[in-house]
Protein backbone atom coordinates (compact mmCIF):
# COMPACT_ATOMS: atom_id res chain seq x y z
CA UNK A 1 0.00 0.00 0.00
CA UNK A 2 1.15 3.52 -0.60
CA UNK A 3 1.10 6.37 1.92
CA UNK A 4 -2.50 7.21 0.94
CA UNK A 5 -3.67 3.67 1.75
CA UNK A 6 -4.13 2.61 -1.88
CA UNK A 7 -3.15 -0.88 -3.00
CA UNK A 8 -0.05 -0.54 -5.17
CA UNK A 9 0.86 -4.21 -5.52
CA UNK A 10 -1.85 -6.85 -5.46
CA UNK A 11 -1.54 -9.20 -2.45
CA UNK A 12 0.15 -12.09 -4.26
CA UNK A 13 3.48 -11.39 -2.55
CA UNK A 14 4.61 -12.19 0.98
CA UNK A 15 7.19 -10.34 3.08
CA UNK A 16 7.51 -7.34 0.75
CA UNK A 17 10.10 -4.79 1.86
CA UNK A 18 9.86 -1.02 1.50
CA UNK A 19 10.84 0.38 -1.88
CA UNK A 20 14.36 1.68 -2.25
CA UNK A 21 15.40 3.19 -5.59
CA UNK A 22 12.06 1.94 -7.04
CA UNK A 23 12.85 -1.67 -6.10
CA UNK A 24 11.61 -3.91 -3.32
CA UNK A 25 12.16 -7.52 -2.33
CA UNK A 26 9.28 -9.91 -1.90
CA UNK A 27 8.23 -13.53 -2.13
CA UNK A 28 5.76 -14.34 -4.93
CA UNK A 29 3.39 -17.16 -3.98
CA UNK A 30 1.93 -19.42 -6.69
CA UNK A 31 -0.71 -21.94 -5.62
CA UNK A 32 -1.34 -24.98 -7.86
CA UNK A 33 -4.32 -27.33 -7.40
CA UNK A 34 -3.08 -30.96 -7.35
CA UNK A 35 -6.34 -32.81 -6.80
CA UNK A 36 -8.30 -34.27 -3.90
CA UNK A 37 -7.17 -36.67 -1.21
CA UNK A 38 -9.09 -39.72 0.10
CA UNK A 39 -11.22 -37.42 2.28
CA UNK A 40 -12.16 -35.28 -0.75
CA UNK A 41 -10.13 -32.34 0.56
CA UNK A 42 -8.41 -30.11 -2.00
CA UNK A 43 -4.63 -30.57 -2.20
CA UNK A 44 -2.49 -27.62 -3.27
CA UNK A 45 1.20 -27.26 -3.95
CA UNK A 46 2.93 -23.92 -3.41
CA UNK A 47 5.89 -22.35 -5.14
CA UNK A 48 7.62 -19.38 -3.58
CA UNK A 49 9.87 -17.17 -5.69
CA UNK A 50 11.96 -14.59 -3.88
CA UNK A 51 12.42 -11.70 -6.28
CA UNK A 52 13.12 -8.03 -6.82
CA UNK A 53 9.96 -6.14 -7.76
CA UNK A 54 9.38 -2.82 -9.47
CA UNK A 55 6.78 -0.30 -8.35
CA UNK A 56 4.18 -1.97 -10.62
CA UNK A 57 4.56 -5.26 -8.72
CA UNK A 58 6.34 -6.97 -11.60
CA UNK A 59 9.23 -9.34 -10.99
CA UNK A 60 12.32 -7.75 -12.51
CA UNK A 61 14.92 -10.14 -11.06
CA UNK A 62 14.09 -13.61 -9.66
CA UNK A 63 16.48 -14.58 -6.87
CA UNK A 64 15.51 -18.02 -5.64
CA UNK A 65 12.59 -20.41 -6.12
CA UNK A 66 11.36 -22.95 -3.58
CA UNK A 67 9.01 -25.46 -5.24
CA UNK A 68 6.76 -28.34 -4.25
CA UNK A 69 5.80 -27.05 -0.84
CA UNK A 70 2.66 -28.56 0.67
CA UNK A 71 1.15 -26.60 3.52
CA UNK A 72 -1.71 -26.81 5.92
CA UNK A 73 -2.80 -24.02 8.24
CA UNK A 74 -1.22 -25.89 11.15
CA UNK A 75 2.15 -26.22 9.38
CA UNK A 76 2.22 -22.87 7.58
CA UNK A 77 5.43 -20.91 7.92
CA UNK A 78 6.04 -17.55 6.29
CA UNK A 79 8.88 -17.93 3.76
CA UNK A 80 11.76 -15.72 4.84
CA UNK A 81 13.62 -13.27 2.67
CA UNK A 82 17.20 -14.39 2.11
CA UNK A 83 18.37 -11.37 0.10
CA UNK A 84 18.93 -7.72 0.92
CA UNK A 85 19.23 -4.70 -1.36
CA UNK A 86 22.52 -3.05 -0.43
CA UNK A 87 22.80 -0.56 -3.31
CA UNK A 88 20.78 0.37 -6.38
CA UNK A 89 22.37 -2.46 -8.39
CA UNK A 90 23.69 -4.82 -5.70
CA UNK A 91 22.06 -7.46 -3.53
CA UNK A 92 23.41 -9.73 -0.83
CA UNK A 93 21.99 -13.27 -0.96
CA UNK A 94 22.25 -15.64 2.00
CA UNK A 95 23.94 -18.94 1.06
CA UNK A 96 23.31 -22.42 2.46
CA UNK A 97 26.32 -21.90 4.76
CA UNK A 98 24.72 -18.73 6.23
CA UNK A 99 27.28 -16.56 4.45
CA UNK A 100 26.34 -13.85 1.97
CA UNK A 101 27.08 -13.65 -1.74
CA UNK A 102 27.07 -10.22 -3.41
CA UNK A 103 25.39 -10.08 -6.85
CA UNK A 104 25.18 -7.32 -9.45
CA UNK A 105 21.57 -6.79 -10.57
CA UNK A 106 22.05 -4.27 -13.36
CA UNK A 107 18.58 -4.66 -14.88
CA UNK A 108 19.56 -2.88 -18.10
CA UNK A 109 22.18 -5.56 -18.90
CA UNK A 110 19.77 -8.45 -18.33
CA UNK A 111 18.74 -10.41 -21.41
CA UNK A 112 14.99 -11.21 -21.78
Amino acid sequence: MDYQGQVVIEPEYLNVTEFNDNKALGVYCRKTFRGKNNFQLNIYEYTFTEAILNTNGEIIWPIKTREGISMTKRRYEMPELTAYLIASDLIAIKTKDNDFEICNININDRKP
